[in-house]
């Protein structure tokens, strides 16, 4: 039984390779020879975040008000312009630091926790599993990926509180091969496993500044339900940012 279905599983991965310009990939499942590179992308994936989020934070008018005030206070009160202009960087840096830290505190948490067992957490729970992308031949613009290159991670999570659905996680793919079909090919392969379960309901978790991702997941069919602000725990400056997390549903 156990060898039909690595039988199947290998037919999969196969029907699922795919190639772009000089870029060939396939989709298989996590082996824990991937565990440092995994581990790799997903550090690499969250904190890229944190600049489209300081972008989006600045020019919030709110945070704009702040640098103004800012910047018309400290020069009545010292007539010196280069004052103001330092005072308004303080702000700038403290918001960035507001950006960075809200997706470095949830990447250790994370590493600390799922992402330092991937095995238990994603691949042994039952109805779960973790796939990865994985390149089969040579990039011309990048240089790299002689083969055997994982370039991007999604991971599929039978839900806590519901026996009917499953969530879906760690999407994260190699900047340098984005827009290559990747992220496709990769929510295609974990919609195919849920199917294969027998799940009525896919959900997810993403953040506004992942608008790529959003706009991915609504192609395949996912509907936004709910969209609340990020805090964790750190109310204050959570405000700042004022991160906006959106729950999404796929309904098979």
């Amino acid at each position: 039984m156990e060898a039909s279905h690595t039988t199947k599983r290998a037919k999969r991965a196969s029907a699922l390779q795919k190639q772009t310009g000089a870029l060939s990939f396939h989709i298989r499942p996590y082996e824990d020879k991937d565990f440092h590179r995994v581990r790799e992308l997903f550090c690499q994936g969250m904190m890229g975040l944190a600049r489209p989020l300081f972008y989006s934070t600045v020019s919030r008018p709110s945070n704009l008000l702040i640098m103004v005030a800012t910047l018309a206070l400290i020069y009545i009160c010292t007539s010196s312009l280069l004052a103001a202009i330092g005072g308004v960087m303080s702000v700038l840096l403290a918001l960035y630091y507001c950006c960075w830290f809200a997706y470095s505190s949830y990447v250790t948490a994370m590493l600390n926790s799922q992402m330092a067992n991937i095995r238990e957490h994603f691949v042994e729970r039952p109805g779960s599993c973790f796939l990865v992308a994985e390149t089969t031949c040579c990039d011309e613009t990048t240089g790299r990926g002689g083969g055997g290159d994982v370039v991007g991670t999604l991971a599929l999570v039978s839900s806590t509180q519901d026996p009917g659905a499953c969530e879906m996680f760690r999407m994260v793919v190699d900047d340098r091969y984005s827009r290559r079909g990747i992220a496709s090919c990769l929510v295609d392969a974990v919609l195919q496993r849920a199917r294969e379960h027998g799940y009525r309901l896919c959900q997810l978790k993403t953040t506004m500044v992942q608008r790529p991702a959003i706009a991915l997941y609504k192609k395949k069919g996912f509907v936004i339900t709910k969209e609340a602000l990020y805090t964790n725990g750190h109310s204050f400056f959570m405000l700042l940012i004022k991160l906006i997390i959106y729950e999404m549903e796929y309904v098979f």
